[in-house]
């Protein structure tokens, strides 16, 4: 009986000690509401067909929810006219006959993004619809147009039978070119002591093919002085007075020459403007010429010089010969006859040479 009454005992506080159980329940994960989709319904072009040189059309169409629409026009799958582009707008209806930026737009006058007209065809009118500027596509609506232009409001333009050619863009450049100050310095000269400078000014946005060229008397080139292109601006070149333009080379004959500068396009050479002007060459030998100078006066002083000798030993001989007689002045007795006589001798010897 006490054995049983500690099982009970026992039993009961095996039940108190026991810790409680939790009975807690976990909410299911809350499912998002669904995005509202924007419907586009009841789409339409008035009129469906036009002429869009005295008329327009109105597209309208309307939209369920907010959402992002374009509206484009297509020939077949090839965008002909973007009138809305991702525009963001409020659930509503739109139209073209109806007042407001957005309506404004969606009033077609029958030309492409360039403005050009478009011809007569059927087109088609196409508005999609997104939630968001970058999302998917959620609906899509389109509408048929149609252009019919009468003969008589596009005529065909006549044609020209003599047509204006367009402007060679190379022929513009080419028309810039001018030459300007041409001149030489100096206009006669000796080339064997001396050589000219021809100069000139290039007018042109592009430069110029240059050529400048000597011509004699019967306009035949002689030589060739430039044959290159050249900058805008003052150019110069030196003509030695030679055949081949080097300052050791052979000299051109006396007479008068032309020189001739000619200005061409770089890109056609065709010939644009050209200078020329006359050069007086005349040629002498001036080391010959200055030799002939001086040997006149060279000679003239050795007769001068050879007249002095002699008159001034004719003098000394006479007085030496007058004071041998007389030996009145010291020094000029016989003693020195010898010596007094020696330089008559040398003049006798002279004369006779000369004779």
């Amino acid at each position: 009986m006490f054995a049983g009454a500690m099982i009970a005992a026992s039993s009961a506080f095996a039940v108190e000690d026991a810790p409680p159980t939790l009975n807690l329940t976990i909410p299911s994960d809350p499912v998002a509401p669904a995005a509202p989709l924007v419907d586009i319904t009841t789409p339409a072009v008035t009129p469906a067909t036009f002429n869009p040189v005295t008329q327009t059309t109105d597209i309208s169409f309307t939209i369920s929810a907010n959402g992002f629409i374009t509206v484009e026009i297509l020939d077949d799958t090839t965008q002909k006219k973007l009138l809305l582009n991702n525009e963001n707008l409020i659930a509503g209806s739109y139209s073209g006959a109806n007042s407001g930026a957005i309506n404004a737009a969606l009033k077609w006058n029958g030309k492409d993004s360039a403005g050009v007209n478009l011809p007569n065809k059927a087109y088609t009118v196409k508005v999609t619809s997104k939630q968001t500027a970058t999302g998917a596509v959620l609906d899509t609506a389109t509408a048929a147009v149609t252009i019919n232009t009468p003969a008589s409001d596009n005529p065909v333009p006549p044609v020209n039978s003599n047509p204006t050619p367009p402007v060679d863009p190379k022929k513009e450049e080419v028309a810039k070119i001018n030459l300007v100050n041409a001149k030489v310095e100096p206009k006669k000269f000796n080339p064997a002591i001396d050589e000219v400078e021809i100069s000139y000014t290039i007018f042109s946005s592009y430069g110029a093919k240059i050529e400048v060229k000597i011509l004699n008397e019967d306009k035949e080139k002689v030589v060739t002085l430039v044959d290159k292109k050249q900058d805008s601006g003052k150019q110069t070149v030196k003509w030695y007075g030679t055949k081949d333009n080097k300052e050791d080379g052979e000299l051109v004959d006396a007479g008068t020459y032309t020189y001739k500068i000619i200005a061409k396009n770089p890109t056609t050479s065709d010939t644009e403007d050209t200078e020329d002007g006359e050069i007086e060459v005349f040629i002498s030998n001036v080391i010959n010429d200055k030799d002939e100078e001086k040997s006149p006066k060279a000679d003239n002083g050795s007769d001068q010089s050879s007249q002095s000798s002699m008159g001034n030993t004719q003098t000394n001989a006479t007085m030496a010969l007058n004071n041998t007689n007389t030996g009145e002045v010291a020094n000029t007795g016989p003693e020195v006859l010898f010596y007094a006589l020696l330089p008559l001798a040398s003049l006798i010897v002279i004369n006779k040479f000369k004779k």
